[in-house]
C-alpha cells in the first residue's frame, strides 16, 4: 500500500485505507530552530469543541489517545476519532520568546506521513516565508471518507491568532 508519494501545495491524498492504524506524521528540518507541533481537533464549523482539543506539549493526546503528540510527531489513529471532529489541523510554530527566528531560516523543511513503518507521502515545507507558526496539513472527512490536504500556509501573526481563530481560550 505505500505510495511515497510527494505532494504539492494544495494536492489531496486519500487516507481512508489507512484509517485502521496509527498514522506517524513526522515533521523534520535542519536547523537549531525549536518548533512545536500543534494538533486542532475541529468540528464542522472548524472550531475546536472545547481547549482539550488542542493536542500539544501542554496536552499530549485526546481522551481516546486518537491523535498523540511527541514534539514534531503525531501519531494518529482515524477510526478512534471522534464523529464529532471533522478536521484535524496539524500546524508547526517556532518558539520565539528570545530571538526572532522565522520559517524562512528552516531548511529543509518536510512532514512525512508513515503507515505501518512504510512512507506514504511527504510534503516538502522549504522556502517559506518570514512566518513563525505554519499550517502543514489538514486530515479532514469528505462525504465520510478520511482525506488528507496538503496546506504550507504560514502565518506572522503567531500561533496565538490561530488559537483564537479554532476556538482555543488564550490566557
Amino acid at each position: 500500500m505505500p505510495t511515497n508519494k510527494i505532494l504539492v501545495r494544495g494536492e489531496r491524498f486519500p487516507l481512508e485505507s489507512y484509517k485502521n492504524e496509527p498514522l506517524q506524521l513526522q515533521f523534520t528540518f535542519t536547523g537549531s530552530q525549536e518548533i512545536d507541533g500543534y494538533a486542532f481537533l475541529l468540528n464542522r464549523e472548524r472550531k475546536v469543541r472545547y481547549d482539550e482539543d488542542l493536542i500539544f506539549f501542554g496536552n499530549k493526546s485526546d481522551a481516546m489517545e486518537a491523535v498523540v503528540n511527541d514534539g514534531c510527531q503525531f501519531t494518529i489513529t482515524l477510526r478512534k476519532i471522534n464523529p464529532d471532529i471533522e478536521t484535524i489541523c496539524i500546524v508547526y510554530a517556532i518558539y520565539t520568546q528570545n530571538c526572532r527566528q522565522t520559517f524562512a531560516h528552516v531548511q529543509n523543511a518536510q512532514l512525512t506521513i508513515d503507515y505501518q513503518g512504510e512512507n506514504l507521502c511527504s510534503f516538502p515545507l522549504d522556502n517559506m516565508p518570514d512566518v513563525t507558526a505554519l499550517v502543514a496539513v489538514e486530515l479532514y472527512r469528505h462525504k465520510g471518507q478520511w482525506k488528507l490536504k496538503a496546506i504550507g500556509q504560514g502565518y506572522q501573526d503567531t500561533l496565538r491568532s490561530l488559537c483564537e481563530r479554532f476556538g482555543v481560550e488564550v490566557a
